[in-house]
Parts: C-alpha cells; structure tokens; sequence
C-alpha cells in the first residue's frame, strides 16, 4: 500500500504506538522498524511526511531525521529526490539485525528456512574442527559440554549450547566460517527467547553434543560430521518446533 500523497492531501496514517521520552530516535528506530518488517508499510510505498510522521509518533523533526538516517543504513528505507523516503524490500537485506526482526514477524517458516543453512553449514564445521582441533580447544569444547549438561533451566541451556558452538566453530580456525555461522546466529538471536522450550532437557542436549565433541577429540572426521549434522537436524526441528508453539500461545 502507498502512503504517497496527491493534491496535497495526506492519506490517513497507519497506527503506531507514541514514542515515550527515553532515547527517542533508537524509539523511533525500534517503531518504524516493526512497522516495516511487518508490512504496515509495504515495499516500494513511501513513509508518511516528516511533519505528519513526527507528529503522530509524538517526536520533534530533528529525532525522526536521525531515526530515517539509522533506517537507511540498515537499508530499510531509501530517500528518494520527488518521492520523499522509500520503503525498500526487508527479504532482500542481509543485515542479520533486519533478518533477526524478519524471524520474529515470519515466524517459524522462516526460521526453518535459516535452519537448512544451518545444517548445511553444520557439516563444513565438524569437518574442520576435527582435523584442526587443538588440546586446548578440545578442553573448551568438553566444558563447554559439561556447562550444558548442569544448566537449570532452559535459558541457561540455550547459553551454555551456543557457547559451546562458539568453542567448535573456534576450532575450525576458518575466519569466514566464523563470520559465516555468527552471522546465522545474529539472525534468529534477536527472537531467541521464542526458541526456549526447545532447550528444555539439557542432559539430552549435552548427550548429543558429547558425541561430537568426542569426535572432534579423536580426530574422527567423517563421524564429527555426522554427528553434528545429525545434531544441527535434530536441534534445527526442536527450534521451529518451540516457535510454531510459540506462536500459536500468542
């Protein structure tokens, strides 16, 4: 849908929450984001005027510029001489920040997408972690499993399991792997607190993870790749599993 105006007349805005007085541009930010991401507006339509949107959000004009100033960096918005400000294609951007905020409004369809790319990625890592794995990173890795295992609660598991992949992918000593798969983090990280029911039997969690990390310290190849594989599968459907719940609860 357009926001565009003709003849002078601004058509009637979307609703939108009023910013509150702290940090009101990383505000303005956050409400513009959501609002974009979730199609309020759409791709290719263009943003409300300054005054009109400045004054609906509660903000001065000076705020709102530098929120417009952020939307374009992240590549959301685009401003445009004759149009005013663009609302670019959210699918299209590979910021993680942007795709994190696309996990939340696309949901578990998206997520189980992000997770194909995940295990994928999954078997590149075992590979390399077991032929390169030193003494030290194997100690880290079997902390790192043990730190799992004594988890309390879900949300401590889902820390102490992506620590202990920052200690494997750390053992590949790949420096693109490492942006690679901290990327796919970054992308459903900002929805994790969806995910957490999927880390809700730790001793499970650590037992697969165990089979891995005792690959890697015997330098057996072909079995930390399946391992992890299996475990990236496995893991990848308790994700979008929690998230479908997720959703459905809300």
């Amino acid at each position: 849908m357009s926001h565009s105006t003709t003849d002078g007349i601004s058509p009637p805005l979307p609703e939108l929450r009023v910013v509150a007085r702290t940090r009101v541009a990383d505000q303005v930010v956050e409400i513009l984001t959501d609002a974009i991401l979730s199609g309020t507006y759409a791709a290719g339509s263009a943003l409300p005027a300054e005054r009109d949107l400045a004054e609906q959000l509660g903000v001065n004009r000076t705020s709102l510029r530098q929120a417009l100033s952020r939307l374009e960096q992240l590549g959301l918005v685009e401003s445009q001489q004759g149009r005013g400000t663009i609302v670019l294609d959210p699918t299209q951007n590979p910021d993680p920040t942007v795709l994190s905020g696309l996990v939340s409004h696309l949901g578990p369809e998206l997520l189980a997408e992000i997770m194909e790319v995940r295990e994928g990625v999954a078997g590149i890592v075992g590979k390399l972690a077991a032929e390169r794995a030193t003494t030290a990173d194997i100690a880290a890795l079997r902390d790192a499993t043990d730190a799992v295992r004594a988890s309390p609660n879900a949300a401590a598991c889902q820390r102490a399991e992506l620590a202990w992949f920052s200690s494997l992918v750390d053992a590949t000593r790949n420096r693109a792997l490492i942006l690679l798969v901290r990327w796919v983090w970054a992308a459903y990280g900002g929805a994790a607190a969806s995910f957490e029911s999927a880390f809700a039997n730790p001793r499970r969690i650590a037992r697969e993870l165990a089979q891995v990390t005792n690959a890697v310290a015997n330098h057996e190849v072909g079995e930390a790749t399946s391992a992890l594989m299996s475990y990236a599968r496995a893991s990848g459907r308790r994700l979008v599993k929690a998230a479908r719940q997720s959703v459905q609860g809300s």
